[in-house]
């Protein structure tokens, strides 16, 4: 029986963060778009950028500023079976928001992940 993926690492520029569960990939990649008429001619493709979602568990040491001002950074999403996905010139899209009980959301995008 396969494992199914649980507990996922989140490591940015080579250093692991103290994510929280849950953290979503979305791979990024070719979309691709029908071109029409009277019947379907083909299709068009276009790049779609990768995204990271995760939260980091806030601590007095997690320097919120620097993550904000991430570009040009190399995001690992290493999972618990044995998969993992690297995104390469990734950048942070907005400022972090430190919330009360210790979360702060992080959302990245970058070059389609590719499978490391």
């Amino acid at each position: 029986m396969a494992q199914v993926t649980g507990i996922v690492k989140i490591y940015l520029s080579g250093a692991l963060q103290r994510s929280k569960e849950g953290a979503t990939l979305e791979t990024g990649g070719k979309e691709r778009a029908a071109v029409t008429g009277h019947s379907v001619y083909g299709f068009t493709e276009k790049v779609v950028p990768s995204k990271v979602n995760f939260d980091l568990a806030h601590t007095s040491d997690t320097d919120v500023l620097e993550i904000n001002d991430m570009v040009k950074e190399t995001v690992k999403f290493e999972t618990d079976t044995g998969l993992t996905y690297l995104i390469t010139n990734a950048f942070t899209t907005k400022p972090c928001t430190v919330k009360g009980g210790g979360d702060c959301p992080v959302e990245m995008m970058g070059d389609p992940a590719v499978e490391e």
